[in-house]
């Protein structure tokens, strides 16, 4: 089995002043630490099923607020260290024989982002890099172009006076969401994924990859007639233009493709592309089917407390029985988004959870913060 364990660097802060530890002084206790939490090999090296590396996920790549790309693609964010250290936190991650992953998160960037401002003053080709359109006008005042909300409650558009237009953004006004249907923001995202390979990361995590694209024609979405849910909350609406649609396998499947090449021209072991969607079993196929390993929340979403054993049967046979020969399935019992499963489960439970999706075909995800 292959495992992976999903490190952020603000798991390493002294207690005492609040700080986060640079790369540099604690990349060996990292490593360290994610090596002492890797299951034992066999007795055969080169059966990789059996090898249970962990890897190491770096979370923050640039110089900016949590905002997805930062304002920089290519760097380290300072208060993590510099290009040089991270370089060093790679060449001690080869020599444990742990592989490195980065968190990816293409769906928007700051809005400090360099392409964001020079979009903003039309610079090209940055002008068409996001989501601008016009409002509409309703009893002479200025609305938003539809009804689309945001997942932090509220319209999904913002009005930007200097442009005289607004933008789209799934998440927070400070996450203005790219456009993934010009050619220039695709091409620039496949560059930054090169550079990073480049300096040795072996794969990718890619947050949030449902919310890439979004219905052109901008059609209003439907209530989701979900009971006792204000109009501005997101789940007042059914998000059928906004998530899950159908381009987003092609983008996915041009970023394994040039994972492949890129392994390929520097004799490399294959590089993983995982990707982050709440999906039905149906959808994990799809990006199965293009390459993609997709993470499968169902012991994260569908179970907890009082599920019976039967419910775990039910939901485990579920999936394989929709997943590709040859492909496997990601199974996380945690992430840094929900509550930990010793929450959910209880201590007793969250034990056997662990147990049961180390157990289970295919690679586990454990979050452990140590």
């Amino acid at each position: 089995m292959l495992g992976f364990t999903e490190v952020t660097f603000e798991d390493f802060i002294d207690s005492d002043t609040n700080v986060i530890i640079a790369i540099e002084p604690t990349d060996s206790e990292i490593l360290d630490s994610i090596k002492a939490q890797e299951p034992s090999k066999s007795d055969d090296e080169n059966d990789a099923e059996d090898q249970g590396l962990a890897a190491p996920t770096k979370l923050k790549d640039a110089e900016c607020p949590w905002h997805g790309l930062g304002e920089c693609n290519t760097d380290v964010d300072r208060q993590y260290g510099t290009l040089s250290d991270f370089s060093n936190l790679v060449s001690q991650a080869n020599f444990l024989d742990l592989k490195v992953l980065l968190d990816f998160v293409p769906n928007h960037s700051s809005d400090q982002h360099p392409w964001f401002k020079n979009s903003i003053k039309k610079i090209k080709p940055y002008d068409e890099f996001y989501i601008w359109k016009n409002g509409t006008t309703v009893d002479g005042v200025r609305q938003p172009p539809n009804n689309w909300l945001s997942v932090f409650k509220g319209s999904a558009w913002t009005w930007n006076e200097e442009i005289g237009q607004y933008y789209y953004h799934q998440f927070a006004p400070g996450q203005p969401d790219l456009n993934f249907r010009n050619k220039d923001l695709v091409q620039a995202l496949k560059d930054a994924l090169t550079f990073w390979m480049d300096r040795g990361v072996d794969g990718f995590r890619v947050d949030v990859i449902l919310d890439l694209f979004e219905d052109e024609q901008l059609h209003d979405e439907p209530k989701s007639n979900t009971s006792n849910v204000p109009e501005d909350e997101y789940l007042y609406l059914n998000h059928i233009y906004t998530k899950d649609q159908e381009e987003i396998y092609g983008v996915a499947q041009g970023w394994r493709a040039l994972l492949d090449d890129h392994a390929k021209k520097h004799n490399e072991d294959t590089k993983l592309l995982i990707v982050e969607t709440s999906g039905t079993p149906s959808t994990i196929q799809k990006y199965f089917e293009v390459g993609s390993n997709a993470f499968n929340f169902l012991l994260l979403n569908y179970l907890g407390a009082s599920s019976t054993a039967i419910d775990f049967k039910k939901f485990i046979d579920n999936l394989p029985n929709n997943v590709l020969e040859a492909n496997v399935s990601i199974w996380v019992t945690d992430n840094h988004e929900n509550h930990r499963s010793g929450s959910r489960f209880g201590i007793t439970k969250s034990d056997m959870l662990a147990m049961l999706a180390m157990t289970l075909p295919g690679i586990t995800v454990v979050l452990i913060e140590i």
